[in-house]
Parts: C-alpha cells; structure tokens; sequence
C-alpha cells in the first residue's frame, strides 16, 4: 500500500486544533494525539510486508585464467 496518510494526518490533525483550540485546550490536545496515533498505526501496518534482498552483482571468476603463483598467493 502506497499512501500518504502521513502528511495528509498532520495537515488534519493542525485543521482540527486550530478549529478546537479557542474552545477547549483539552479537547484540541486529545484530538491531535487521537489524529497522530491514528496516523502511526495506519503507517505501521498498512504496508506491505516483504523480505529485504541485497542487490549485487556476480563476478564470474574464471580459475583457468589465473596462473599457479597468483592462486598460491591468493590463498
């Protein structure tokens, strides 16, 4: 899940504290801990979960191009 619940949740979240603040001081503290919470778990556990793999290159090594000396010296 691709969103960005993130910023919209802050601008929501300053919408309604700014609306609530002249009323109840209390009122616009638990709706922008509620808001941000909510943000948090929406976050969380709306994305996909899916196993991390290293992107690298192989270099193919070619033992027969080597001379006797570089492998004894490789080792």
């Amino acid at each position: 899940m691709k969103s960005n619940i993130l910023p919209i949740s802050a601008a929501l979240a300053a919408l309604v504290v700014a609306v609530l603040l002249p009323f109840s001081v209390t009122a616009a503290g638990v709706a922008a801990t509620l808001i941000g919470l909510l943000a948090i778990l929406c976050a969380d556990y709306g994305r996909n979960l899916e196993p991390l793999r290293p992107q690298f290159q192989a270099v193919a090594f070619d033992v027969a191009a080597c001379r006797q000396v570089e492998l004894n010296q490789a080792a």
